[in-house]
């Protein structure tokens, strides 16, 4: 049987508006980015205005990737053909100066089909079809009092 996983872990809110891990660390959240990233082909990064910063980073070192901008009110989407040094780029400069997860959604897909999706900097967590090694090492892994909830996938046959 296949489900989703949906969770979140504890945050706490800085300058009303930035939600962060409770405990201050994002170990968890590089551990599901690695074991994710190895099977995905695309990334998609969302950042919202104002996060300039991270945003010229990640134009840096993506320019030579093929991408696509696409921009938003309020937000730049920026989705990026994974290639091996986008990807080290991004197991190894994805937290920022301030020990922030600098970008406030990212997710992994491979051929169009989503396979993870990290939300509102690192605190919620999309996975369809999570396989049930994947689903025990993120129940694992993830900070105590994290909230976990499966359900099964909405069927859209016959719509």
């Amino acid at each position: 049987m296949t489900r989703n996983l949906y969770f979140s872990i504890p945050f706490y809110f800085e300058e009303d508006t930035i939600q962060l891990p409770c405990h201050g660390d994002y170990a968890y959240w590089l551990s599901l980015l690695n074991r994710f990233i190895t099977r995905a082909d695309r990334v998609e990064i969302h950042c919202w205005d104002g996060e300039e910063a991270s945003l010229d980073d990640l134009f840096a070192h993506c320019a030579n990737e093929p991408y696509e901008v696409i921009r938003e009110p309020h937000m730049t989407r920026v989705q990026i053909t994974l290639s091996p040094a986008f990807t080290n780029y991004l197991r190894t400069s994805s937290i920022n100066e301030a020990n922030h997860l600098k970008w406030f959604s990212l997710s992994l897909s491979r051929e169009g089909s989503l396979l993870f999706s990290s939300e509102h900097w690192g605190t919620e967590f999309f996975i369809p079809h999570v396989r049930e090694d994947d689903a025990e090492m993120i129940q694992r892994e993830m900070p105590p009092d994290s909230i976990f909830h499966f359900h099964e996938p909405v069927s859209t046959e016959g719509d």
